[in-house]
């Protein structure tokens, strides 16, 4: 799988790259007849981890160059509604917390190397809310 960077370049040309995705599977939720509440999908996000992407993502569009930034990108989606209650509000920020938390993990324990990151948003009925990242090898 190639990675197009931001400037088109080209995934090969910064070392082989691979593409994860973290998904917070609104769908599967919806599916099973659950409403995808702060507390829902929390509960599921905990039971999520990385996976190799099966699909290619361009990330060069809204590619985020750090782990802060692209945490920063989720944090805006889940915890800038305004009418959250404290219980809510709290639930969404570790929703934010769960996946970082795992990838620092993968990224320790595997050795891999942060490249960049996209976070994409939960689409009515196209798209579930997504954290890609663009991940390699050292050397």
């Amino acid at each position: 799988m190639t990675f197009r960077y931001k400037d088109g370049v080209q995934g090969a040309a910064i070392g082989p790259v691979c593409l994860f995705v973290f998904t917070y599977n609104e769908h599967e939720l919806l599916e099973l007849a659950l409403e995808p509440s702060p507390a829902v999908l929390l509960e599921h996000a905990r039971r999520q981890g990385w996976s190799p992407a099966s699909e290619s993502y361009p990330l060069a569009e809204d590619c985020r160059d750090s782990l802060e930034e692209l945490g920063d990108s989720a944090a805006s989606f889940f915890v800038r509604a305004p009418d959250l209650t404290p219980l809510e509000r709290s639930q969404s920020e570790e929703l934010v917390r769960v996946p970082f938390e795992k990838l620092t993990a993968k990224l320790s324990q595997e050795g891999w190397v942060f490249v960049g990151g996209l976070f994409s948003e939960f689409e009515g009925n196209h798209d579930d809310t997504k954290i890609y990242v663009a991940l390699r090898r050292p050397g």
